[in-house]
């Protein structure tokens, strides 16, 4: 099975903190998959998430991408940040402007695109997305279900290759995680990898394709959702 990412022995200690985030972690996104990532608090699913953008940088081991060793230089982090999305598990965090169209568009100027191309990307997601009614009001006004899904939208309006999410469905309600869920299987069809750090295992095992289980910073192990879950011992 291809990956897209693999890190191979990666360890990572937070300043201050005795503990090791990352113990040794070997594992692997495969490429065009929908994959729950799963584990308890603390085991390393957010941190591993910012190694796979660049934000942090492991203190032994690495990470590859497509087979071949990430680069922290400035141009190596931009090219991948252009092709791994990352949607954090508190929208607040992500979305920074007044409305939503104003926060896609943001991200999409950031690339350097030109106003055109980001006006017709924009529109493009927003109507895909069913945005419409909510790309010129007030970010504030909106329910934690609809940001959530503004921040995925700004992030797939980049159309990156690997969508991380960090608890995407966390205080959802049903109805607005079937939607959240929907789109994240449409973009898989579209070829985008998808993998989310999940706390939810009925989610885990009736929407994912892969699962992969972290245990203080390893991985603990990783197959079908029928194969992990039928080792109810472990």
């Amino acid at each position: 099975m291809k990956a897209i990412m693999e890190t191979e022995d990666v360890r990572y200690r937070y300043p201050g903190i005795g503990e090791e985030a990352l113990s040794g972690l070997s594992m692997r996104i495969p490429e065009g998959r929908k994959v729950a990532i799963c584990g308890e608090n603390g085991c390393g699913k957010s941190t591993l998430f910012l190694h796979a953008i660049g934000i942090l940088r492991p203190t032994s081991g690495r990470l590859t991408w497509r087979g071949q060793p990430i680069g922290y230089d400035r141009a190596s982090l931009g090219a991948l940040r252009r092709r791994v999305g990352l949607v954090f598990q508190d929208p607040e965090h992500q979305l920074i402007l007044n409305t939503p169209r104003e926060d896609i568009s943001y991200g999409l100027r950031n690339l350097g695109l030109a106003e055109a191309e980001i006006r017709e990307r924009a529109d493009r997601i927003v109507e895909k997305m069913g945005l419409a009614d909510l790309a010129g009001l007030p970010t504030h006004h909106l329910s934690l279900g609809q940001k959530k899904r503004v921040a995925l939208a700004g992030v797939l309006a980049l159309e990156p290759e690997l969508l991380l999410l960090d608890e995407a469905t966390a205080y959802l309600d049903r109805r607005s995680e079937r939607a959240l869920l929907a789109e994240l299987d449409d973009a898989c069809r579209r070829g985008v990898t998808v993998a989310m750090a999940t706390h939810d295992m009925n989610v885990a095992y009736s929407w994912a394709d892969w699962v992969l289980v972290m245990d203080k910073g390893r991985c603990a192990m990783a197959g079908p959702p029928h194969e992990v879950f039928s080792r109810e011992e472990e």
